[in-house]
């Protein structure tokens, strides 16, 4: 093997140097585009952040603009990372993750079944503050809806990495119940 005698200097990260590199489009930080900053849209939006090539295992990255205050359960089957940061240092109003204490099939049933009620779900307040809780998998057929609270603020930008073409799934039936937060923290 051959060794090439080449001493790589240590430098700290820090800002200017990120910036510096994301002008030579070797990385992109996770930051709010422009686009899910000025999102006035009822629900929020979605922006591509990087796709990876199919023949690589498609994947895809993008950010999270979330407005919606109403919520609608929704499940996948694959499972998707949820990324929280905020290297903007934005003021954000709360983001919750509303989850189901079941996988999706038990709670269809109950829906079906006109029993689902306000045990089978928990709203998490997520913090963008506390990196133990900063980054996370939402595992396949997990019931999960995020949501925000109505009112004046900066809605909550997040980060979603999941494959390239996975899809939102709906329950049937659950226009009949009216879901809300309850006691927020």
């Amino acid at each position: 093997m051959n060794k090439i005698p080449v001493k790589i200097r240590v430098v700290r990260a820090t800002p200017a140097l990120f910036k510096a590199l994301e002008k030579k489009k070797l990385i992109r930080t996770l930051a709010p585009s422009k686009k899910l900053l000025r999102t006035r849209t009822e629900d929020g939006t979605v922006d591509g952040y990087c796709r990876s090539k199919a023949s690589s295992g498609p994947h895809v990255l993008m950010g999270v603009a979330k407005r919606t205050t109403k919520i609608n359960l929704s499940y996948h089957d694959g499972s998707e990372e949820i990324i929280l940061t905020n290297f903007s240092s934005n003021k954000y109003k709360p983001l919750y993750l509303i989850m189901g204490l079941s996988k999706a099939g038990i709670i269809s049933k109950k829906i079906r079944n006109g029993k689902l009620s306000g045990k089978d779900l928990v709203a998490v307040k997520l913090d963008f503050g506390d990196a133990r809780f900063s980054a996370f998998s939402v595992l396949k057929d997990t019931v999960h809806w995020e949501a925000t609270e109505p009112g004046k603020g900066l809605h909550p930008i997040f980060f979603v990495s999941e494959p390239a073409g996975l899809k939102m799934k709906y329950f049937r039936g659950i226009d009949k119940y009216e879901m809300s937060l309850a006691n927020k923290r």
